[in-house]
């Protein structure tokens, strides 16, 4: 009986598991990603600028920023992974910082209505560069004791915090005005403190999510049904990913420009 409980164990494991690969988590927040990049421009070339008397467009283009966050616990995560999992943390920290150098001068263009030098906010790239260096940190921490770890560790999220905060990661909208960078150090915070505890981590993330007008819970509950696969069959389509956002920005700025 003993085997027999065994064998039916050993062939479950051998049945791939359903759910979304890391790949198929990658073309979904990209999706997301180019839905806000679309707020910004395609959607005010189709429905005009919006305005107090343009609501169309103003609630067309509020409601595909706000479900684009659908993205951002996604990336949060696929980040932490990927940090994980990295064999050079330096090589994939300076992968990310030159990501972030890049899609600035077009996300200034589109955020600013057509100024690329506006630095009034700046690309979520930058954080996920920033939740990367509070990694790296923490990490470094550990070769201390607990009682230097704790005081410490504060310290340097609150510096990132405050980082993500003056340099207001992410903002492309007064009126909704939400930090993309701040939610994104906090998911990686919990994935980074709560990975190993699946039903903890995700409701924790799933209720800071909720009161980000809900659409971030949604990423969430995405990941809960990863397959923990890679699910990519050539090593060059994670350079497709990487030149995704700049891509969707170059985009956006020509759409930009033909309304202009």
């Amino acid at each position: 009986m003993a085997n027999q409980f065994e064998y039916s164990r050993q062939e479950r494991k051998k049945r791939p598991r359903r759910g979304f690969s890391r790949f198929t988590l990658k073309v979904i927040a990209g999706i997301f990603m180019a839905l806000n990049v679309c707020s910004l421009t395609v959607f005010q070339v189709i429905f005009g600028a919006p305005s107090a008397e343009n609501v169309v467009s103003l609630n067309v283009c509020a409601i595909s920023n706000i479900v684009s966050w659908i993205a951002v616990p996604i990336y949060a995560w696929l980040l932490y992974t990927g940090y994980q999992h990295t064999r050079n943390a330096w090589l994939y920290g300076l992968r990310i910082f030159l990501l972030a150098v890049i899609c600035e001068i077009p996300y200034n263009y589109i955020a600013s209505d057509g100024n690329p030098f506006w630095f009034a906010s700046q690309n979520p790239v930058w954080g996920l560069l920033i939740a990367l260096i509070v990694m790296s940190m923490l990490d470094w921490l550990r070769l201390f004791s607990r009682s230097i770890q704790i005081p410490i560790s504060i310290l340097i999220v609150m510096f990132g915090g405050l980082w993500e905060f003056f340099l207001r990661v992410g903002v492309m909208s007064e009126e909704l005005n939400l930090n993309l960078g701040i939610l994104t150090l906090i998911f990686v915070l919990i994935f980074y403190y709560l990975d190993g505890r699946e039903n903890t981590m995700m409701l924790s993330a799933g209720l800071i999510g909720a009161t980000f007008f809900v659409t971030p819970a949604i990423g969430v509950a995405l990941l809960h049904y990863r397959n923990g696969k890679e699910g990519m069959k050539h090593k060059w389509t994670k350079w497709v990913f990487y030149l995704l956002y700049p891509a969707l920005l170059g985009i956006g700025c020509l759409a930009s420009g033909t309304s202009m």
